[in-house]
């Protein structure tokens, strides 16, 4: 757990950082794309990588079971509210999208 409290730490860290040189005009909007792109593709995958390299424990193993099962009811139960809501807001189904939309958004913050 420590490994993870560490990771959120750095990134909470680098935030902090990029937010504060960009305030000061440090750092302009290509190079902000630039160090984006490359904190997405490179940093954080391996950072993942590295947070998950742990013993594995039944404790660890009925954790990792209960976040799955968890989601997965967590993202049938958006699924369905939002499919509710956009039949009650717009009758002619043009917030079809943002259902869609809003369940992606809701999937990947699982």
């Amino acid at each position: 757990m420590s490994v993870l409290l560490n990771l959120m730490i750095k990134i909470v860290l680098m935030v902090g950082l990029g937010w504060g040189l960009k305030k000061r005009k440090v750092i302009n909007d290509e190079l902000q794309k630039g160090i984006s792109n490359l904190l997405m593709t490179a940093v954080l995958p391996f950072n993942i990588i590295a947070s998950s390299c742990q013993e594995l424990t039944k404790e660890s193993l009925y954790g990792t079971i209960f976040v799955a099962v968890f989601s997965i009811i967590y993202y049938i139960g958006t699924l369905l509210v939002m499919t509710v809501m956009s039949r009650h807001l717009c009758a002619d189904n043009r917030l079809t999208f943002w259902v869609f939309k809003c369940n992606c958004s809701t999937a990947a913050g699982v």
